[in-house]
């Protein structure tokens, strides 16, 4: 989007319709970020409860890592998110 909005000479910058679309993208792609951000929390968060019920020692940050790379990719690709159980 970036190199687009660049490329752009100064009159098309100034075009409501590139502007428009510079705006609709990028709010498209902090929502995706966003959206992908609070599903980790909440998985993170629902598998500590399942952990603390259990009495179960917390993951590794390793671990962690790992899981939440996962659901990151998972979130761009749209998949179902990991549940922490390998």
């Amino acid at each position: 989007m970036k190199d687009w909005w660049t490329k752009l000479s100064p009159a098309a910058s100034r075009n409501p319709k590139n502007i428009d679309q510079l705006v609709e993208v990028t709010e498209k792609v902090l929502e995706t970020e966003l959206s992908g951000w609070v599903r980790r929390m909440e998985n993170a968060l629902a598998q500590l409860k399942v952990e603390e019920e259990k009495g179960e020692a917390q993951p590794s940050p390793k671990e962690t890592q790992k899981r939440e790379e996962t659901d990151a990719e998972n979130a761009s690709s749209n998949k179902k998110p990991t549940t922490g159980i390998r």
